[in-house]
């Protein structure tokens, strides 16, 4: 395990072996904090019957085969299908269906993997919610979820919580140890919302050396230096995902640096004196609106609406142009 996920391991395993697994749990977090390893590693280990040590799968009994070939009875996983993000009613009532027969080997416990979670629609959470209600024995229910303030609260309410949105301390040590500097870490990790593994990804993709030029960018715009349709065109053949989240940052640093709240930590504390050149030249009800702008962006984004990014870096653009 992760070091910030050794505590909830050690928690669980205690209670596997005392007999006191909840009928479900909820693994929350951001994304980038090893949710989805954590479910399958916790999976693994509760299926194999010959475990190397307490909590740990073999990797070599017939239980482990069949979980690395993913055809294991007892190891129930559901997630969008490749056309859809959403998890549909359809699926959760065929579920329902599979975990009402007794687990394969009488006696064996079962194990479903629901991620994300989040991306259960509203009737397909509703109809899960039986099942929550009423577990079927030696049947654990695992929920991945990133956003679980979309979940309903009667499905929240049913679930063992453990949240992996703490342990700063922990992720930011692992981050130094892979990325080699403590400033790379920190600004990843904040890029990242908190998750470890996506900082990590992020760096070695190049944005943070991709933030550094857009931070530039910014203030040329402001200047008059660069021409915003251009630097928009540029934005928008980048991956959008990566490009609002440091557009999001890097204005919110702005909106620090123009505050001067006392004892406020930018975020990309290395480029402090750009920052600060570049917040002395802009309006702050300018920022605010731009910053306005990116977050509903970002909202359109990550609920998979059909809008043309382009479109909203111009205006972007524009608007620190103008």
């Amino acid at each position: 395990m992760y070091p910030w996920q050794e505590h909830a391991w050690r928690r669980l395993h205690a209670a596997a072996a005392g007999h006191r697994l909840p009928h479900a749990l909820l693994l929350t977090g951001p994304r980038g904090c090893g949710k989805g390893v954590f479910a399958a590693a916790f999976a693994r280990a509760l299926l194999c019957q010959t475990p190397a040590a307490p909590g740990t799968a073999c990797g070599r009994c017939r239980d482990c085969e069949l979980l690395a070939a993913g055809t294991h009875p007892n190891l129930l996983q559901i997630s969008p299908e490749e056309d859809s993000n959403a998890i549909k009613v359809d699926q959760i009532r065929g579920l329902i269906e599979q975990i009402a027969l007794t687990a394969a080997g009488g006696e064996a416990m079962r194990v479903v993997l629901i991620q994300p979670a989040d991306a259960m629609n509203r009737n397909a959470a509703n109809s899960l919610l039986k099942t929550l209600e009423e577990p079927p024995l030696r049947t654990l229910l695992i929920l991945v979820a990133h956003a679980p303030a979309t979940l309903p609260v009667t499905v929240r309410s049913r679930c063992q919580g453990i949240d992996f949105g703490g342990e700063r301390t922990l992720k930011l040590q692992w981050l130094r140890g892979q990325l080699k500097s403590d400033i790379a870490a920190e600004c990843a990790l904040g890029l990242a919302n908190g998750g470890p593994l996506l900082a990590l990804a992020m760096e070695q993709a190049g944005v943070l050396a991709e933030r550094s030029r857009m931070m530039g960018e910014l203030q040329g715009l402001v200047s008059g230096r660069i021409e915003p349709i251009t630097t928009a065109a540029r934005w928008a053949g980048l991956d959008m995902t990566s490009v609002l989240r440091v557009l999001v940052s890097l204005v919110q640093d702005l909106i620090r640096s123009k505050s001067a709240t006392p004892g406020e930590q930018l975020q990309h504390a290395d480029l402090h004196q750009i920052l600060r050149a570049t917040a002395e030249r802009i309006d702050l009800s300018k920022l605010t609106r731009a910053h306005a702008l990116l977050l509903e962006q970002w909202r359109l984004h990550t609920a998979g609406a059909n809008v043309r990014s382009q479109d909203m870096l111009e205006d972007f653009a524009l608007l620190w142009a103008d």
